[in-house]
């Protein structure tokens, strides 16, 4: 699950910012139903990057300048879910996301962040036709028990990637702004489905087990009030997340309204889960 949800952060900046194109060209590996190419979001680093857009902060450290045809980055990522793909040599697309410096240096406390934001579209392509030093996956943090996941921190030691291959100049944080609040939507969706079956498979064991009873699981109030506290879970999750979409679909409200209400589904939705799926856990008794 959280291969196939980090590939769809990972393309939604191409799909919110892309040229025709640039959807012809990076989309395509995604649309054979060839292989299992794997897209990533690549902007957290090393020290988080919740407040990368605070004026007078420290911004992203991994920094972009332009030489000629290309831009040259620099820097290190952490915590990106598929960056290095399945082998370490990079994910079949990357929004790879830079702050502008011809210095490299520390972010000037006057400026407007948002401003220096630059989105390069890598590809597995571009990491092969650098020097073999260029990219490097460094190691694998713990994710806590995702054993299945990768968020590898992985480091840019003066990597070229053609100018072509720029996403939306000079709307770069507006888009990546805007694919982590449909993305943010799109995991409470993802945490109403696992409630849900999680529910399903719990009700239709209390309707039909008896645990060498007289009478079905669900006829036993224990059993019934599990079944009721984890449907009542799932069902306000769903209007969170109802209401979510339903703005980014219409418009409804102002970009910032509408981000907070993306926010809010993601991180009551995820919270309702764990404590659904456990009560689902308890009726079964697993």
């Amino acid at each position: 699950m959280l291969h196939v949800l980090g590939t769809g952060l990972g393309l939604m900046p191409l799909i919110l910012g892309g040229t025709p194109e640039q959807h012809k060209k990076f989309l395509a590996p995604f649309l054979t139903c060839d292989g299992d190419p794997l897209a990533s979001l690549t902007h957290s680093e090393p020290g988080g990057t919740a407040n990368w857009l605070e004026k007078g902060g420290k911004g992203l450290e991994t920094t972009v300048r332009k030489e000629g045809d290309y831009y040259i980055v620099n820097g290190d990522k952490l915590w990106t879910t598929n960056s290095a793909g399945w082998d370490g040599k990079g994910a079949a697309l990357s929004c790879l996301c830079c702050r502008y410096s011809e210095d490299g240096g520390p972010q000037d406390p006057q400026d407007d962040p948002a401003s220096n934001i630059i989105v390069l579209l890598v590809t597995r392509d571009t990491v092969a036709q650098n020097d073999p030093g260029a990219y490097q996956k460094i190691e694998e943090p713990n994710l806590m028990g995702h054993i299945a996941a990768s968020g590898p921190l992985t480091r840019y030691t003066n990597f070229k990637v053609p100018v072509t291959d720029v996403l939306s100049p000079g709307n770069g944080a507006s888009v990546i702004e805007r694919a982590f609040s449909m993305s943010a939507a799109l995991a409470g969706a993802m945490a109403v489905g696992t409630m849900r079956a999680a529910f399903e498979a719990a009700l239709k064991f209390a309707r039909e087990d008896s645990r060498r009873g007289t009478v079905p699981v669900i006829e036993r109030q224990s059993a019934a009030d599990l079944l009721i506290n984890a449907k009542l879970k799932i069902d306000t999750s769903r209007i969170l997340v109802w209401k979510a979409l339903d703005g980014v679909e219409k418009g409804t409200g102002d970009d910032r309204s509408r981000y907070e209400a993306c926010l809010q589904a993601k991180v009551y939705c995820s919270d309702q889960a764990v404590a659904a799926v456990w009560d689902t856990m308890q009726l079964v008794g697993m």
